[in-house]
């Protein structure tokens, strides 16, 4: 890590990781009490994309070329997983299941976030060589 952007960064992405744990460790909510206008499933979209997208910036904070140019399949692969062992966490909880459903949906959110970062990665350096380049 080459500077403190970086370290903020990773702490931010850890952190957040350990709020899904944490969240992810009481029981259930009652169904009345669980009632949001948005659905369940897309909010595991939603938190997977944004641990997916914290990952590929943290990870585009590296020195090695080779992870920065990788850096949103490394941040979707790392969010797939967690996303695997928080479902797997979740069959010792209380009123919890792990569900495979649920599992698609982090997988799913977690792989938006880690093309729409891609795409925007490459427009960004594209624009920086064709800017910089003789014409």
């Amino acid at each position: 890590m080459r500077n403190r952007r970086a370290v903020a960064l990773w702490g931010a992405v850890v952190a957040y990781a350990a709020a899904i744990f944490v969240a992810s460790s009481f029981p259930a909510p009652a169904p009345e009490v669980a009632q949001v206008p948005v659905s369940d499933k897309a909010l595991h979209a939603l938190e997977y994309g944004l641990l997916a997208l914290g990952l590929a910036i943290a990870l585009a904070t590296t020195r090695d070329p080779r992870i920065r140019s990788r850096s949103a399949l490394l941040a979707f692969i790392a969010a797939a997983l967690y996303g695997v062992s928080d479902e797997f966490h979740q069959t010792f909880v209380p009123s919890r299941v792990g569900d495979l459903i649920d599992l698609a949906w982090d997988v799913t959110g977690a792989a938006i976030a880690a093309v729409a970062y891609h795409v925007v990665a490459l427009c960004v350096r594209g624009r920086a060589v064709s800017d910089t380049s003789p014409r």
